[in-house]
This record gives C-alpha cells, structure tokens and sequence, in this order.
C-alpha cells in the first residue's frame, strides 16, 4: 500500500519539475554563432540534470548536441539540443 502512494508522489513530483522546465523555456533563437545562449544552454543540461540524455547512460554530459544540423537551419532551439556523454554524441555523429 505505502508503495502505491510513493510511486503516486514521485510521479506528482516529476510532473510538478516537467511543467516548472516547460514555463522556463526559452524560445529558439536563430543566428549565425555557435555559441549557444546560455539561457537554452542551462535549459538543456536542466533536462537531464546534467547527465547523458542516452537512455540508460548515468555518466555527465561532455556536449550539447543539436539534433537537427545546426548548419542547416541555424537555430538553438531547446528542444532540439540533448546533453550527450562523449561516446555517445560520437554515436549520434555516425547517425546511431
């Protein structure tokens, strides 16, 4: 029973830090620079708290990394940007 109600606490809670991040969230800023406004930075290493965004992987983050190709589009949209592991942003670059 008391398993029941802490389960119903922790997922309370986590719901309560997912709307405080979405309130937060900056809006993609479009520019020609690399550097990533630290507002959308903080915001993405937030999502994680500062872990690997790879499912399963514990280890801090080394790099932010766009999921859409920066060169392309030119935009540091928050919801485009995933803190990664270095083993793991190589993983990404190889397109696994």
């Amino acid at each position: 029973m008391w398993k029941l109600r802490w389960e119903g606490l922790m997922r309370e809670l986590l719901q309560i830090r997912k709307e405080k991040l979405e309130a937060e969230k900056p809006k993609p800023i479009e520019t020609t620079s690399r550097h990533i406004p630290s507002k959308v930075k903080k915001f993405a290493i937030e999502k994680t708290r500062g872990q690997c965004a790879y499912p399963g992987c514990t280890k801090p983050y080394k790099i932010l990394h766009h999921t859409q190709r920066f060169a392309l589009d030119h935009v540091h949209d928050p919801d485009r940007l995933v803190p990664l592991c270095e083993a793991h942003e190589h993983l990404a670059h190889h397109g696994l």
